[in-house]
């Protein structure tokens, strides 16, 4: 089943975790309505293809040094 592909930054000091990017993991089965290979016709009426996503793959992908915006507009 396809997924999604979510990417933070997580800071350093405050440990807080910014959401950058999310996109779909496509898993090119038919029977997967997400799919890109889920048969066009079935979308035009209902079908009984698979309608979830398995669980998300979270990733940090960038730890900075020092606090969040949030975290830094608190301490002022």
């Amino acid at each position: 089943m396809c997924a999604r592909d979510i990417q933070f930054k997580k800071y350093s000091n405050c440990g807080h975790e910014i959401l950058i990017e999310q996109k779909i993991i496509d898993c090119q089965l038919p029977i997967c309505y997400y799919s890109s290979n889920h048969p066009a016709d079935h979308k035009k009426g209902p079908c009984s293809c698979t309608r979830w996503m398995t669980n998300p793959e979270r990733r940090v992908v960038e730890t900075p040094d020092g606090l969040c915006d949030d975290c830094k507009a608190r301490q002022q």
